[in-house]
């Protein structure tokens, strides 16, 4: 047996552990293959659904055949059971990926094409969408062969594609200093077009499995629904004579986040394995260089983290977000923090993908209790505080509160009217 974490399954899933005999002791070598180039057999299974397939019958009648000198009843089922497993076995692969990928041939274009836009910048490969759309009948053969690989779990080589280079782009029209930019990935064209794909099939489920106080890439919901959300809730706790602190801008963004942290939360949400294995693939096998003057840096991989730029990045980090709220609720619920008169314990947090903002009572026990659970989360998720970005917003300050509020969790006070979500956020109309 050897042990490993998370993080190195990860980065090494195609490694293949194997025990050796050995002639000259009782413990048994073990070998393990890195970046290996088989696999151990899956066993073999009948699947009921190959009945209604076209062909079953003329399959088995193929494949049912063996030596005729074997004429030992048992020696000949044996090698009729034999024959019979290696050839459905590839005939129900191969008519699975008939079924599954003659359509998408047959159409004009494939879903995921359609979605890329036609001028964004280009990865490394320089290939736009446009392309795509206009040349699909040309490559989408060689195209979705790929795809179709990587469907099954199959990523070896895909390294070769899955590239970005790493550019940074102005925040404002006058961007002057370093902090004015923000980096982004310029990925590959396919490496996108597999993650669009992934992100097609997660922005269905994600509605499901992210509370209603989460708003960013969700179906249906909007930043106006955690603006309206965080005003409301500030405007009641003044209404009523509360005191309360609005903590803002929390978490760092996607380039930190813990994969095992990652995979945890999304297997716990009900993703299957399939899918958490395309996730692997997409996030395990991506490697980048910086742009510098126009100039690609030296190549390094990834250990952590989400390429911003990528299709899937940014519903792959609400998921994980969704653990900070469950953490807030189950406090409240634990009374670590009193109640707001007035307001829900699901309302006492509202997330826009990093834009996080927490609501609890300038005491001394509660300010404590917000800052541990940030900690623990920091720990678990990557998504550490940076206090020196976050900013605590006061209703209805009492004498000390300032000063208690800056001194507990280190972070700027300011007051009403601040920006949230690019709005002007006050506690009177």
């Amino acid at each position: 047996m050897v042990l490993v974490s998370v993080d190195w399954d990860l980065q090494h899933f195609d490694s293949v552990l194997q025990g050796l005999s050995s002639s000259v002791s009782d413990h048994a070598p073990l070998h393990l293959a890195l970046n290996a180039a088989f696999r151990p057999k899956r066993r073999f299974k009948f699947e009921r659904f190959w009945l209604k397939l076209e062909g079953f019958e003329e399959a088995v009648k193929e494949a049912w055949v063996c030596d005729p000198a074997i004429v030992d009843p048992f020696r000949r089922l044996d090698a009729l059971y034999r024959n019979a497993v290696e050839h459905l076995q590839s005939w129900g692969q191969k008519k699975l990926s008939y079924m599954i990928w003659m359509p998408c041939l047959r159409r004009r274009r494939f879903g995921g094409v359609k979605d890329l836009p036609p001028d964004r910048a280009p990865g490394p490969d320089g290939f736009t969408g446009a392309f795509y759309h206009r040349a699909w009948p040309i490559i989408k053969r060689d195209v979705l062969a790929g795809l179709f690989k990587l469907s099954v779990g199959d990523g070896r080589g895909f390294a070769r594609l899955n590239r970005a280079l790493i550019t940074l782009i102005p925040k404002k029209p006058d961007a002057m200093e370093f902090k004015d930019y923000r980096p982004i990935s310029l990925v590959h064209s396919f490496a996108k077009l597999f993650s669009k794909v992934m992100a097609n099939r997660l922005r269905r489920r994600l509605g499901e499995v992210v509370s209603s106080n989460q708003s960013a890439f969700v179906r249906g919901r909007s930043l106006h629904d955690n603006f309206i959300l965080v005003r409301q809730v500030a405007r009641k706790i003044n209404q009523r004579r509360q005191t309360g602190v609005l903590l803002k801008d929390l978490t760092r963004a996607f380039d930190s986040i813990s994969w095992s942290f990652l995979f945890e939360v999304l297997r716990r949400m009900g993703f299957g394995e399939r899918f958490l294995k395309w996730v692997a693939l997409l996030l395990s096998t991506a490697n980048t260089r910086v742009l510098v003057n126009g100039v690609p840096g030296e190549r390094f991989v990834h250990v952590r983290g989400l390429r911003q730029g990528d299709p899937t990045s940014p519903m792959l980090f609400v998921a994980a977000m969704e653990v900070l709220t469950a953490v807030i609720k189950k406090a409240a619920e634990r009374q670590l923090f009193s109640g707001l008169a007035g307001i829900l314990e699901r309302q006492r947090i509202s997330i826009y993908a990093d834009d996080v903002v927490i609501f609890c009572k300038p005491l001394s026990i509660e300010l404590e209790a917000t800052k541990a659970i940030l900690q623990v989360f920091g720990e678990a998720s990557g998504l550490r505080v940076n206090y020196r970005k976050t900013s605590a917003t006061l209703i209805r300050e009492q004498e000390g509160d300032v000063d208690r509020v800056a001194e507990t969790l280190g972070c700027e006070v300011v007051g009403f009217p601040i920006r949230y979500l690019g709005m002007q956020l006050a506690l009177r109309p």
